[in-house]
């Protein structure tokens, strides 16, 4: 019997990577182009299959946590007190 020290790596397809992240397929893809979500690689290559590392998903949502764990929530627009809505005028 082979003895892994380690996890084996594991690829995610598209339906497995959006039950975790809370965007869109469309929107993932935007992230992609600016290089803020990491790309997914080629099954096979010259194939269309693609998936993601699993270990690319955890560590983008734990940087999700974090970012969002150290940066004040901000107000809805709905929440702005009436003195807030009319300061312009």
């Amino acid at each position: 019997m082979i003895k892994i020290d380690r996890p084996i790596p594991k690829l995610l397809r598209w339906r497995q990577v959006a039950e975790i992240i809370p965007f869109n397929r469309s929107h993932v893809y935007e992230l992609i182009s600016q290089k803020k979500f990491p790309p997914p690689v080629k099954l096979v290559e010259g194939g269309r299959a693609a998936g993601w590392w699993a270990s690319d998903i955890h560590n983008y949502m734990t940087r999700l946590q974090s970012q969002t764990l150290q940066s004040p929530a901000l107000p809805c627009p709905d929440e702005q007190t009436q003195d807030q809505k009319f300061s312009d005028e």
